[in-house]
């Protein structure tokens, strides 16, 4: 079971134009379209998702110098979590592409849980259609 876990996909796209993408929130449907609209509120953003449900994330740091935000799910998840923090860092790839981790660390209420199961194959296909925008593919 792995309730931490990280995907990371390599992305031809410079790291300040990945960031430009990653780090709006508004932007987040356009490549991750489980989610559907996105509303910001202070700190915290609530997602839209596909079949009507809705997550509710609060952010708990971002720095747009080093490229990275960290969030954690308040409420919304379909597995109820004891703890959880997930972020993304978009990193310099040393050819004028990117490399993004997409990363989570959590504790699920259910000890047989595995996000990494549950959530992996998502964060895979979301990374996929971050590359795909960015790349114009």
């Amino acid at each position: 079971m792995a309730n931490s876990f990280m995907r990371s996909r390599h992305i031809a796209a410079h790291p300040d134009d990945t960031w430009a993408v990653v780090g709006d929130s508004m932007r987040l449907p356009e490549w991750f379209r489980v989610v559907t609209s996105v509303r910001l509120e202070g700190d915290r953003r609530i997602l839209g998702l596909k079949g009507g449900a809705e997550l509710v994330e609060r952010f708990v740091l971002r720095d747009d110098e080093a490229r990275r935000y960290v969030y954690t799910v308040e409420s919304g998840a379909s597995t109820p979590m004891t703890y959880h923090r997930a972020g993304f860092d978009v990193e310099d790839d040393g050819s004028g592409g990117s490399v993004v981790r997409w990363w989570t660390d959590a504790r699920t209420a259910d000890p047989t849980a595995d996000l990494e199961e549950r959530l992996g194959p998502a964060f895979d296909a979301g990374l996929e259609s971050l590359a795909e925008l960015l790349e114009g593919s």
